[in-house]
Order: structure tokens, then sequence, then C-alpha cells
């Protein structure tokens, strides 16, 4: 079959549309030379779209040859960029096999427009383009096609435009001794406080590795900060520390952690919590553990005071600690003595379910709340999964968060109105100002209400629900059989991880945090997070960033 829009000027396609069609030329002309088809590897594009709009803008490319791949403000190298987008797990030695084509047509007067086939009809024409572009050895690559001119041209020539187009080559090996998706960490979404821990402040629309992880068993985020919790027991956290959310220490107060640090005097831990500038951490022995901001009293150490180290909670008469959570700015954690949920921090709402909208800097029992299997904790609202499978839900209900059918805020748990056909309901998430569950019941086993005014919810609308409903896009028989596992959710968006280890995601999307390459503004529909696979749990949802083991 032909190549669509291959012989259509590039100013007239959206640009993923003529980066399509310069791969499938490419590929027709590996298929004439018996060569292997190359696979469309995202983090190679966007490698090629970095170094594309870098030439767009500097224009350094006059003269041609092998300095056009240089970039002389950062110095970079093909290599070097497509090692900086994670194409390849860090550890793998020798380095993967990389390589890098670049093209710049510019016309001028009544002269056409370029299309993609004059790119790859270039590429042939020299020697040593053609050569990478048929070598075998390569199997994976990314094409930019970016409008623009590339290189500073005689003012009397008086270009009408131009378009540049780079594609990247890459040959990854993995070793049979090397299991990427096992214990590292994929991150995507905003990256203004460097929450995604890779080194650089750039916002990631497909997931990037953040640097020095490995063994991570658990993962939770904040609003810039984030933490990993390793099969050693030891917690690392990165982002910003505005109020020593990280706790590594008053030294670090207010800095950017580009990359993870260890958290000070913490061992032995078996769970991690993030609310919006704190941190929490439960122990082997039951005992939990707090750091940063507690203006709320969300530290639950008896004092209102923020703390740049871990410190221990202040728990008179509980046993067991077994499960904690964090909203913006107060805690929860659930006992295995008698399945009782204790809450501190800030109570305006409700969230703490005491019966008061009274701050406690101490942990007090929600009310009447026994048996309970799980929980959750959303912005200012709080969710407990009752050993029965029904959900409870008590706080802020302003959106319908509650999914009790009103917009009325509670102080006490009250039942979240699922149909009996859905129940039992056997995991629990919470977003900002939405909630999730997973059901058993068979059919969508996906359900979610409150707010949606990004598509969070997964409704095919943009209203907010005051009562569950199914998720789009996870109906079973949508997604070849395979059921949701676990749900979590960020600020407006939402995560699901399936069976098969793929994880899927919908919401807001204005900084990448669905991770599927783009940042349009929001998507009603849950669609696969590309690159993604092998994941077992252990995921979260930042406030506006994603990220999984």
């Amino acid at each position: 079959m032909p190549c669509a829009n291959a012989d259509r000027p590039a100013t007239d396609l959206v640009q993923t549309a003529a980066e399509e069609a310069v791969l499938c030329l490419i590929n027709e002309q590996r298929a004439a030379s018996g060569v292997p088809a190359l696979t469309l590897n995202l983090r190679l594009r966007d490698a090629a779209r970095l170094h594309a709009a870098a030439a767009k803008t500097i224009q350094w490319w006059a003269g041609g040859g092998s300095k056009v791949h240089i970039n002389p403000e950062t110095g970079s190298t093909p290599q070097s960029r497509i090692r900086a987008a994670d194409y390849c797990p860090s550890e793998i030695e020798p380095p993967p096999q990389t390589n890098e084509n670049c093209y710049d047509g510019w016309y001028s007067g009544n002269a056409p427009a370029q299309t993609p086939r004059d790119a790859v009809d270039w590429w042939m024409q020299s020697s040593g383009h053609r050569h990478t572009l048929l070598d075998p050895v390569y199997g994976e690559s990314g094409v930019a096609v970016v409008l623009g001119i590339a290189e500073k041209l005689d003012p009397s020539i008086r270009p009408a435009g131009g378009v540049i187009v780079v594609q990247t080559f890459g040959a990854c090996e993995v070793p049979d001794t090397v299991t990427p998706s096992m214990g590292q960490v994929w991150a995507w979404g905003n990256n203004e406080a460097a929450q995604l821990g890779d080194d650089t402040t750039i916002d990631r629309p497909t997931p990037v590795r953040p640097h020095g992880l490995s063994g991570v068993v658990a993962l939770a985020a904040g609003n810039w900060h984030s933490l990993a919790l390793k099969n050693d027991g030891s917690v690392w956290a990165w982002g910003f520390n505005t109020h020593g959310q990280l706790g590594d220490g008053a030294g670090s107060l207010g800095t950017l952690r580009k990359t993870p640090v260890q958290v000070s005097n913490l061992s032995d831990v078996v769970a991690i919590a993030a609310g919006i500038f704190h941190s929490l951490a439960l122990k082997n022995d039951g005992s939990v553990w707090a750091w940063g901001d507690n203006a709320a009293g969300q530290l639950g150490d008896g004092t209102n005071s923020a703390q740049f180290e871990p410190v221990q909670l202040f728990i008179p008469d509980i046993t067991g600690a077994v499960a904690i959570a964090a909203g913006y700015h107060h805690s929860l954690l659930l006992t295995t003595n008698d399945g009782s949920v204790w809450a501190w921090g800030s109570n305006k709402w409700g969230q703490l379910g005491d019966a008061t909208t009274t701050d406690r800097n101490t942990p007090a029992p929600v009310n009447e709340l026994r048996n309970v299997a799980a929980i959750a904790a959303g912005a200012r609202h709080s969710l407990a999964l009752a050993g029965a499978g029904e959900v409870l839900a008590w706080g802020d209900n302003a959106n319908g968060q509650l999914g009790d059918g009103t917009l009325l805020p509670r102080s006490t748990p009250g039942t979240v109105h699922f149909s009996s056909t859905t129940l039992p309901v056997v995991a629990i998430a919470a977003g900002g100002f939405h909630s999730l569950a997973v059901s058993k019941a068979g059919g969508i086993n996906a359900y979610a209400w409150g707010a949606n005014a990004y598509g969070q919810l997964g409704a095919y609308d943009y209203d907010d629900h005051w009562l569950p409903g199914g998720v789009g896009g996870l109906i079973q028989s949508h997604v070849l059989g395979l059921e949701v596992i676990a749900l979590a959710g960020g600020l407006d968006h939402s995560l699901a991880l399936m069976d098969n280890g793929s994880v899927w995601a919908w919401g807001r999307n204005s900084s990448g945090e669905l991770g599927d390459g783009t940042i349009t503004p929001y998507r009603k529909r849950a669609e696969q997070v590309v690159n993604v696979s092998g994941v077992v749990g252990g995921f979260a949802c930042g406030t506006d960033c994603s990220l999984t083991p």
C-alpha cells in the first residue's frame, strides 16, 4: 500500500502525519533492499523533535556536514540526546547503537513546498545517509518533522519557508540478565519542580526514567515532590523542598532536587504516602513517621511545626498499623487490631470523620468505623473500603466526590451509592476532587465519581457525577478482555493498572500527564500509556504527573 501523505506538502500536514509518512517511505526503501522494517519508538521521536526544534530556533546548519548533528549551544550529540531521552536502560553495556539523519529543505518564490518524499529521496542519494537508512543493525526509529529553516541564509534568497526533518535510529539489545521493568521507575507529566527526577525541569509527555533508581516497590507523589520505596526499606525523594517534604534535612530546605536523594534516618519502611507538602512512611514495626509541612497538624506529632527529617507520630492506643494515606493537608492510618481508621490534620471539610470540623495534630479515630480493608485520601475527602466490599466516604463533597447523590459535605462516614450489581468493590483510590473504585462484579470493573471538568472520570463528558459510573475505555470488550486491578488519581487525571501490566490514563493532559506523547488539554476516554509494561503495582499520581515502577 502506498505511503499516505508521502507527496503532500508538509505545510498541509499535522506533525504526526508528516512523521508517519517519512517513516513509511524509509521502510519502503528498507523492504526493497531486503532489510527489516523499523518500528516507531517514542523516545527516539522525542530526541528527534528536540533536535529539530533547536535547529529551527538557533539555525546553525549552514554548510552541512557532521556539525549539523552537534547543537552549538548545548554540545549535545545524537548519542547523548538519545540517551537523555531514556531510549535504552542506563545499565546496558555497551551502550545501544544509535545514529541520526538530518534534512533541511527550503523553498522560495513559486517553488513547491517540501514533502516527506523530498527528505527520503535526498537521503537515498547521499551515500552516508543511505547507509544509515538501510543499515540492518537498527530496529527502531523516531522521526521529527518541524516547519522552519535550519540555517541562516543570504537575505537575497528570501526563502518562503522550509521543512526540517530529523530521524533517529536505535538498536537496544537488552541482555537476559537485565530486567528493566522490574523495580525501575517511569515518570511523565509536569516537571517544573523536577518531580520526575530525570535531572531536568522539562515536562515529559512520554515516560522517562528518574535517575539512579532501582529495586523500587512503591511510589507516592505530592504536588511538587515524589517518593520511592526500595526493596531494602529505604525511602528516596526528589522535587521541590519548600516545606521539608523531601526529608533530607534543613540544609536543603527550599532547594530543587532534580534526582532522588535518600530520606534521612529512615529504614525498614513498608509503605509510603505523600500529601501536597508532607510525606508519610509506615515502618515494619507498625510505627508511622512523617515530615514536611505541618501547619494543620498533618504530621500528627502533637505540634504544628514543620519537620525537615522524619519524626514519629504520637499514636495513643494504636497497634498494628498496616496502611497510610495522605490528602492535601490531612493524613489517615488503618490498623489491623480492629480495622479502625485514625485521622489527623486539616478538618475544615470534615475529612477527619470525627463529627467535627476541628483540625487535629494527633490522630483521632474516625467515627464508628471498623473492619476496614483499605483507605484513600483525596484533596479534602477520605474513603474507606469496608470488609463487605462497600465504600464509605466523608469530607468535602462540592463535586460529588462522596458518591451519595448530593453535594453536601460529611463529617462522619457515609455509604457511596453503588448499584447492587456492581458490588463488591475490591480496591479504591482518590484523586484531588474525584474518587475511583475497582469492582469484581464483571462487565465494567472500574468506576469513578466526583469532579470531571477535564474528563478525569472517563465518563465521555465533562460534567461532575454525584454517583459512581463506569470508566469509558476500560470496558472489558474494548480492552481485549483485560481487567483493571488498581487505580490512582491525580488532581485532574486518573490511571488504571490492567492485569497484563499495562497502564491506562485519562483526564487532564496539559503537561503530558497521560503519557501518550501529546499535551492535548484533556481526554475523557482511557487509553494506554506508551512504552510502559510489566507494572505489578505501586504506581502513583501526583498533582499533574504520573509514576510507575
